[in-house]
């Protein structure tokens, strides 16, 4: 059994490290190169690369999740309601849990989205000018609050490392 839940929790911090590490890359390299390309280039390769991210990162991020809730139910101290509600780790948990499906959701409900219509919406930039810098600046700022979870999630990491 032991094996098991060393697997587990291998693969739940992979995932984390993979979904993290996967959205920091898309949006301080990939976006900022993305935003130097004409508004065409931009379409096509932003539709490939959200095609491409949906398949490979959203998935990583349920199984992320999914391993978690393992690790801390089946592994883990939180197997009442009592201990969910009613302990200092099993609020931290249950905080974890629900900002990380937020976080995993943000992307395809909210980021994609705002970066898909600021794409195909031509009366967002001026003619002559490269489009590029609006796009990235309303993805940054929505890639920031996207981050501020991630860090939500990472400090309960921690917390519940230590019991809390």
């Amino acid at each position: 059994m032991a094996w098991l839940q060393i697997g587990t929790l291998w693969l739940h911090v992979l995932g984390g490290i993979l979904w993290f590490g996967g959205d920091v890359y898309a949006n301080l390299v990939v976006t900022p190169v993305l935003a130097t390309l004409p508004p065409q280039q931009q379409r096509r390769v932003g539709h490939l690369l959200r095609e491409r991210g949906e398949r490979v990162i959203f998935p990583i991020a349920l199984a992320t999740i999914a391993l978690g809730v393992v690790s801390g139910t089946v592994f883990g101290p939180v197997r009442s309601g009592e201990v969910l509600f009613g302990t200092l780790y099993g609020v931290t948990w249950l905080v974890s849990f629900i900002v990380a499906v937020g976080v995993a959701l943000w992307d395809p409900l909210v980021l994609d989205r705002q970066v898909e219509r600021v794409l195909e919406d031509d009366r967002s930039w001026v003619p002559g000018e490269e489009k590029g810098p609006l796009v990235l600046h309303r993805a940054f700022g929505l890639f920031l609050i996207e981050l501020s979870g991630f860090l939500v999630i990472f400090s309960a990491m921690i917390l519940m490392r230590f019991g809390l």
